[in-house]
């Protein structure tokens, strides 16, 4: 008897979305680390950083800071119109909003 292993759509669909956009997001500055799983991508959506995880504890990571001001706003448009795979209120989009916004408001670019 044969044994078929069953493939779950999601993480088919995941794969297609991220092949589709693997290059985007490396052009908006975003190291593999943040996309390169559903988990890790809904984790950087969520907390806006992601922390490497060693057998030790954490390592310093990476978070949406670490971007400049160019990228933020791209990032910020990406997330608005690439959406398959964002929850409909991620904490990153409103922390770049409010980043963007304050720092506009002081006068700075």
């Amino acid at each position: 008897m044969s044994y078929r292993k069953r493939h779950d759509p999601s993480a088919r669909n995941w794969r297609k979305w991220i092949n589709a956009h693997r290059n985007e997001l490396g052009d908006l500055g975003l190291p593999l680390v943040t996309h390169a799983t559903t988990e890790h991508w809904e984790e950087f959506l969520s907390f806006g950083e992601m922390s490497f995880r060693l057998s030790e504890g954490y390592a310093p990571g990476f978070s949406f800071r670490d971007l400049d001001r160019g990228q933020m706003r791209a990032l910020l448009s990406f997330l608005e119109h690439f959406d398959e795979f964002r929850p409909r209120d991620t904490s990153l989009a409103q922390y770049l909003r409010n980043y963007l916004e304050d720092d506009e408001s002081d006068g700075s670019r």
